[in-house]
């Protein structure tokens, strides 16, 4: 992989009833993508959301948020607060906030599972 900027512009975009997510890896990266969400609400909508593959990395940058593990534990997040989840980590996050996500390897579709 060589050096590259990504502008916003470049990027693709996800939009969701109060959520939108703006994914800047549009296959040039292999180890580690990153992309923006901005939520007002809850995600997912009911039950809980877990990556098969990835560790992700929530980074807020803005708002606040709670982040709900399954096992019951709450974590309350403000801006420059990072949550790091394992893979197969189920949980859910509630609030208005946005947020850098930040996926090793690289996120894909097929990785992320929900459950009631």
């Amino acid at each position: 992989m060589k050096p590259t900027l990504v502008k916003k512009g470049e990027t693709w975009i996800k939009r969701k009833k109060d959520k939108v997510v703006w994914e800047y890896n549009k296959g040039q990266f292999d180890k580690v993508d990153i992309a923006k969400t901005k939520v007002i609400g809850r995600y997912p909508e009911a039950g809980w959301a877990a990556n098969k593959v990835s560790t992700m990395l929530y980074y807020l940058l803005s708002g606040s948020a709670i982040l709900t593990l399954e096992a019951g534990e709450k974590f309350r997040m403000k801006s420059d607060n990072v949550f790091i989840l394992p893979p197969n980590t189920w949980y859910s996050i509630d609030g208005k906030f946005e947020a850098l996500m930040v996926c090793s390897p690289v996120w894909t579709s097929d990785q992320s599972i929900k459950k009631d």
